[in-house]
């Protein structure tokens, strides 16, 4: 008898140790931590599953059993992922994994629709690579939105960071940009627009011209009187930064008699009025400097040669050549080309 309790005694013995151990391995699993240097990003796909998932972490190091964490992902009630891009830190124990996933605390991306688009192709790039669309699907949207398509869309571009969903859709990101143009053209600026005689897409290219031309609010307001006094007359507006477009050259710090000579709707020399779109992406400066512009009877402009981004106004052409002249002449002694 006391040797049949004894056995008894050393088999309870034997299970309390098992349970022990297998409770200390299910902690040590709770507490387990990604073996990633910081973090670690995770990209969760459209129509990606818990096993799918559970699989990717494990390839990654993150968890260190799949059955542990489709167990706690049941446990908890995860019933569909949320397509994004999640942040996995080397300090995020199992359970608070799984409810990253739970939460659906996807971390945005930030999309810049910077003063460097100035192109249709500048914008399709800028929209590429950062998120889980694919660059035909940009394209196909762009050419297909309901309310814009096409070149149409740089008419409508204000110089803005986006944060989004990794998996934003292409439509949606436009239906973004699309919101945030009409967002900015409130019923404020809608009133001030009337002085102008223009309409909206009229007042972005008028306005992505100022912006080239100057970066000071009170200077781009002046030119905005100079370009609509000229519109008002039906004189052509001969803006530089039109032939600069024209030439993909942006950048250049002078334009130069032969540039004028090319034959393109964007040639304000050659032809009157506005181009056919913007020269890119629009700040809100310029958009208010044209809806503020200053009332003036100036019809000609010049850089002053001091470089300092002001200008000299005239009445008359034979008094800007004089500014014209000073101009170049100060280009010239500094051979900027």
């Amino acid at each position: 008898m006391a040797k049949k309790h004894s056995l008894t005694k050393w088999l309870i013995g034997i299970i309390g140790i098992v349970l022990i151990l297998i409770g200390f391995y299910i902690y040590k699993i709770w507490q387990s931590k990604p073996s990633i240097n910081k973090y670690m990003f995770v990209y969760v796909y459209p129509s990606m599953n818990i096993q799918q998932l559970a699989d990717t972490l494990l390839s990654k190091k993150i968890i260190p059993n799949k059955l542990a964490f489709t167990i706690i992902a049941k446990e908890i009630g995860i019933k569909q992922l949320k397509p994004g891009k999640y942040r996995i830190t080397q300090k995020m124990t199992l359970p608070s994994i799984v409810r990253l996933f739970k939460q659906q605390r996807d971390e945005k991306v930030r999309i810049n629709i910077h003063a460097r688009i100035f192109y249709y192709e500048d914008l399709i790039n800028a929209l590429d690579n950062k998120l889980y669309i694919q660059r035909k699907d940009i394209e196909t949207a762009l050419l297909n939105h309901p309310r814009i398509k096409g070149k149409q869309w740089m008419n409508v571009l204000f110089i803005k960071s986006y944060e989004v969903n990794w998996a934003i859709s292409a439509n949606d990101l436009l239906d973004s940009i699309e919101h945030y143009y009409h967002k900015v053209w409130n019923n404020e600026r809608l009133k001030l627009l009337k002085r102008t005689n223009l309409n909206q897409e009229e007042a972005m290219i008028l306005a992505s011209i100022v912006q080239h031309e100057s970066s000071i609010y009170s200077e781009q307001r002046k030119i905005a009187g100079v370009y609509l006094n000229r519109l008002k007359i039906q004189m052509p507006l001969q803006a530089d930064p039109t032939l600069k477009y024209i030439h993909h050259k942006m950048d250049a710090n002078r334009v130069y008699n032969q540039d004028k000579l090319i034959d393109s709707p964007y040639n304000t020399y050659k032809y009157k009025g506005l181009p056919p779109t913007t020269l890119g992406s629009v700040s809100i400066q310029a958009l208010d400097a044209v809806l503020n512009f200053e009332s003036h009877d100036y019809l000609y402009f010049c850089a002053k040669p001091e470089l300092n981004g002001y200008s000299n106004y005239s009445k008359n052409f034979q008094e800007h050549l004089k500014y014209a002249r000073q101009y170049q002449q100060q280009l010239n002694q500094l051979n900027i080309k």
